[in-house]
């Protein structure tokens, strides 16, 4: 008995040094990005599920990245498994059902490669983005946000870049994409020699017994949640975007687009409909009593009919992009214009708690009576309501804007692009009306009704005596069809001008607004000045701030109206917003 159990150990040992090759996932064989997956597999990066499939293409969530990048930076089991005495802990409240990460979280967060939220989850389930894979692998490879400089998450996305991260890859480095398996298969096994060669140590982070709390204070910053109020907070890392990156996705992955080419694919098979009754009519139908053709005006109505929802079923897709882009303009801007009142409002503040704690030192003084320290109290107490507000216009547009774009609805969002001053259209008045009058599709569709109206009288007559109910009706419609065909290009012009004029006013607004804000808050500064030398009263001071709080308002949603003034008339020159239905 003991000479088997020692030829078993012996095996046992001679075993235990031989490597075997884990096996590779059964679904990944003409992946674009096989290569990556193989070699990962080999190196027991990653597996495949329960069923041997990697499903390359579906989407990754965080507690998935965890032990994908944790895989990779091979750090010693214990370092993720822990003890019996310590096991490692994420400390996270929502990790429920997630066990089989938990020791790969917990490794990850304390050593800096992702971060916790402040309400004490981890959103495990959460997918993962293009910015946040590409942050976890620079990290695992020793680079950290003090080091790299720069704004979030450019300053990753274009290091990486640079560090081949995204070789042999199609990606814009600038688009708040999920990742898939394959993708982030394929970025690390492009940083792989970067982690490789990684010293952890030099993130500045004792592995042993640091908790999640204690990373907060390391050099690798954390994400900085927005708080709101009233249980109003944005978290996660703060996903930034310009205005022309906004309307780029609502181009490509929005729930609007795609009803625009589903809206697209509805009219074309009304088309093929339309050419099918056209050719019924031209070459005849057969029947029990003959083959029946339509006549010469009958052929030319369907013709004309189907011609017309061929061009109009791509007029209309472009109409409704045109809707996209404003909706994702305004979407954008006003959000930018309500982030910019709450910082106003928080200016407001801050300035009242200064006039009130001046006025409660010169009541103390002496130089001030009581009512002068209620005014200012009262006053106080309005910016901290007026600030309140504020934030929740900013809550609830937030909200819309992560809705709109198809983000998780407490996101926190920064949009980049600036509300400053800027120009009206470059497109000259006289040549806006000549492409409205040409491209609009409310021309287009009265030239169409024009004509078929009038091969209609002329099919209704040679069916209907001319005293008919029938032909009295056809004239009515072809007579209205007229008088709109007559008056659609005066019409498009008094569309285009009053854009025009509304763009020139809100450009006024804007400028006088910038003036006004500018001498108000000037007006403002000297007040609180006489204030400070007993040469103006409390009341003086306070309606110098109320002015300067309230133009600097004005100025600010003025540049909003601006932006979107400038897009409606630039659009009213192209098909514009209206949708035909043929």
């Amino acid at each position: 008995m003991k000479r088997i159990v020692s030829i078993v150990l012996v095996i046992l040992m001679l075993c235990s040094g031989l490597a075997f090759a884990a096996a590779v996932p059964s679904d990944v064989t003409g992946n674009v990005y096989e290569d990556a997956i193989k070699a990962l597999s080999e190196k027991g990066i990653i597996t495949g599920d329960v069923d041997g499939k990697f499903y390359p293409e579906s989407t990754l969530t965080r507690a998935q990245a965890c032990i994908m990048v944790v895989k990779a930076m091979n750090p010693p089991d214990a370092d993720v498994t822990g003890t019996d005495a310590q096991p490692i802990i994420s400390y996270f409240a929502d990790m429920s059902g997630y066990g089989w990460a938990e020791g790969y979280i917990g490794y990850a967060v304390k050593i800096g490669i992702v971060n916790g939220y402040p309400d004490g989850t981890f959103k495990p389930g959460a997918l993962v983005s293009i910015q946040e894979i590409t942050t976890m692998v620079m990290r695992a490879s020793g680079y950290t946000d003090a080091a790299l400089g720069g704004p979030y998450p450019s300053n990753y996305m274009e290091n990486g870049t640079d560090l081949g991260l995204f070789k042999d890859m199609t990606i814009d480095i600038n688009s708040p994409m999920q990742v898939t398996k394959a993708m982030t298969a394929k970025i690390i096994f492009n940083g792989l020699a970067m982690i490789e060669k990684a010293d952890i140590q030099a993130l500045g982070v004792n592995i042993n017994g640091t908790t999640p709390s204690a990373v907060q204070s390391n050099t690798v910053s954390r994400a900085t949640d927005v708080n709101l109020g009233n249980g109003m907070i944005f978290t996660g890392e703060e996903m930034k975007m310009s205005s022309e990156q906004a309307k780029k996705l609502v181009m490509t992955s929005s729930a609007g687009i795609e009803i625009a080419k589903i809206n697209l694919l509805a009219n074309q098979a009304k088309t093929e409909s339309y050419f099918s009754s056209y050719r019924k009519v031209r070459e005849g139908t057969l029947t029990p009593l003959g083959e029946i053709t339509g006549s010469r005006t009958q052929k030319e109505m369907a013709r004309l009919a189907a011609n017309f929802a061929l061009a109009q079923s791509a007029n209309n897709y472009d109409a409704e992009i045109n809707i996209l882009n404003s909706d994702a303009v305004k979407t954008y801007f006003e959000l930018k214009q309500a982030m910019e009142a709450t910082v106003i409002s928080k200016d407001n503040l801050a300035t009242q708690d200064t006039i009130l704690t001046n006025t409660n030192t010169k009541f103390r003084l002496g130089v001030v009576s009581k009512q002068d320290v209620l005014k200012a109290e009262i006053s106080h107490n309005q910016a901290s309501v007026d600030l309140s507000a504020a934030q929740s216009r900013e809550a609830l547009a937030r909200m819309s804007y992560n809705i709109y774009f198809d983000f998780p609805v407490m996101q926190n969002v920064m949009p980049t692009d600036s509300m400053e001053l800027t120009g009206i259209s470059t497109i000259r008045l006289g040549d806006a009306v000549t492409l409205a009058v040409k491209n609009r599709n409310e021309i287009t569709a009265a030239a169409f009704t024009l004509k078929y109206n009038e091969l209609n009288l002329i099919e209704v007559g040679n069916s209907y005596a001319h005293n008919s109910t029938y032909y009295h009706q056809a004239q009515a419609d072809l007579m209205l069809a007229q008088k709109n065909y007559k008056e659609m290009p005066a019409k498009m012009e008094l569309d285009v001008k009053s854009k025009y004029m509304d763009m020139l006013n809100s450009k006024a607004s804007a400028d006088l607004g910038k003036l006004t804000a500018e001498k108000a808050t000037e007006t403002f500064r000297l007040a609180k000045l006489q204030y400070d030398l007993g040469m103006a009263t409390l009341t003086d001071v306070q309606l110098a701030q109320a002015g300067s709080f309230s133009a600097q308002l004005q100025h600010s949603q003025s540049l909003l109206k601006l932006k979107l003034a400038v897009v409606a008339y630039e659009q009213a020159t192209t098909v514009g917003t209206y949708s035909v239905i043929f």
